[in-house]
């Protein structure tokens, strides 16, 4: 299983085993009152996944942002069939082009966002514009007045909310009107006693995601197992609550400044994907350490909004992305036990 991370930094040789002490004390484990176990019903299977990142629910049509190996970054298929209808979002240094993606979601408006930290450019699909061939079919802003280097930009009403690097802004408000930021939100969990050991570890291969009413912001980590939930409102964001799993063990990546960890032999994996519904927060959790990972699969963890893991799901594949409807079918693209890349759903039987 692949984790691609990219940053305009040049990781080339990794130091020790990393894991400084910090007051914060972890649970160790993810239990959840209920299990089911769930056999997936495959959708496709011959389109050529590389490495699904990204997974989007609008209508009737599943959105799956791959962009490794592809030409175009985002692909449409059918949700209640798997077909495949089109690909979008094409590579290269042109209008509403991209050369690297490091988020994407879906807005409310049934439109997608995605951003290009390197060239600081977010672009807004319009995804009926996209599927009848009308042109123009995106909306492209350049992020300016930054504080610090921008990793994410996720649309929420009029403006976006923007993830920093550093404690000049983890989260805050950007108005592409007048193009400022604001309501800037600066707090990290204290991870370590090393201030950019915490910035980098909420940093890489996270996943932040708002809920579709655009009331929830939900962020998880990577390298070990940290859930935080956040309030969103006008005034920006404040923390609701946060649950450690799994402790961060790492290395360091010599020569980066600021300070970059990635995984160790001893690292626990947490959260690969995160999908939040208005009532619900879903995360693909592998909670072992990262040599046992080619024998396990990760686990489907459904969470309330007080992070409280309610139901886990056992399932039949490997999977890399997933997103769950408002009837609790859940989808995914992932790898099967040969290792073959499929889009496939499993049907539960309750959702809680």
């Amino acid at each position: 299983m692949k984790k691609i991370v990219s940053f305009s930094i040049i990781v080339a040789v990794f130091c020790n085993q990393c894991s400084r002490q910090s007051a914060i004390t972890y649970e160790g484990t993810i239990t959840a009152g209920k299990t089911e176990r769930l056999l997936s019903t495959v959708l496709n299977k011959s389109f050529l996944f590389s490495s699904p990142e990204d997974m989007m629910i609008l209508d009737s049509l599943l959105i799956v942002h791959d962009s490794y190996q592809q030409a175009e970054c985002f692909h449409i298929f059918r949700k209640s069939d798997g077909t495949f209808i089109k690909s979008f979002g094409r590579k290269g240094r042109g209008p509403g082009e991209f050369m690297d993606i490091n988020s994407a979601n879906t807005n409310y408006n049934g439109s997608i966002t995605a951003y290009d930290p390197n060239y600081k450019k977010i672009v807004v699909f319009d995804i009926i514009d996209i599927l009848q061939d009308r042109k123009p079919y995106f909306k492209e802003y350049t992020v300016t007045n930054a504080p610090n280097f921008i990793t994410q930009m996720l649309l929420y009403k009029d403006e976006f909310i923007a993830k920093g690097n550093d404690d000049k802004l983890r989260y805050g408000f950007w108005d592409p009107t007048n193009e400022t930021f604001h309501n800037i939100y600066t707090d990290y969990p204290q991870l370590s006693n090393e201030d950019e050991d915490n910035w980098a570890l909420t940093e890489y291969a996270v996943k932040a995601k708002l809920s579709p009413d655009g009331k929830t912001l939900a962020a998880a980590t990577y390298i070990g197992g940290i859930l935080e939930l956040f309030d969103i409102d006008d005034n920006g964001l404040k923390l609701r609550t946060a649950r450690f799993f799994f402790e961060p063990r790492y290395n360091y990546a010599q020569g980066a400044k600021p300070r970059w960890v990635t995984t160790s032999s001893e690292s626990i994996i947490g959260f690969e994907d995160l999908f939040l519904t208005n009532d619900a927060i879903y995360g693909l959790v592998w909670g072992v350490e990262r040599p046992q990972m080619e024998n396990s699969m990760p686990q489907l963890f459904c969470f309330d909004f007080d992070g409280n893991p309610v139901k886990s799901y056992i399932l039949n594949d490997a999977l890399e992305s997933v997103a769950v409807d408002d009837d609790g079918t859940i989808y995914g693209v992932g790898c099967d036990s040969v290792g073959q890349y499929k889009l496939c759903k499993y049907i539960i039987t309750s959702k809680r």
